[in-house]
């Protein structure tokens, strides 16, 4: 599993260093995660059930993720609660 994280932190790693993303932050946390959550600062959210999946190298699939953006203020308000959120948890290891 650690060799899947790595390379998955290496994805992003790279998507930064071509230029794709100027500023990436990745935090890891020690639990087993149930949702999938990436953030754009606070513009934009991508949230999404994780389901078992056998068959994937991750070994679970993202079910019907979700996309939330700031341009309401009910949009705005759940992209802020996300961050909070996330901000609050002790993060175990920090992988920015």
């Amino acid at each position: 599993m650690e060799r899947e994280i790595q390379q998955m932190i290496g994805e992003w790693r790279t998507q930064q260093r071509i230029g794709n993303i100027k500023n990436l932050k990745l935090s890891r946390y020690n639990f087993l995660p149930t949702e999938y959550h990436v953030i754009f600062d606070d513009r934009l959210l991508i949230t999404g059930l994780y389901t078992p999946n056998k068959e994937a190298d991750s070994k679970v699939d993202v079910e019907d993720p979700l996309l939330i953006d700031n341009a309401t203020t009910d949009g705005e308000q759940i992209i802020k609660r996300y961050i909070l959120r996330f901000d609050s948890f002790e993060n175990d290891v920090n992988a920015s």
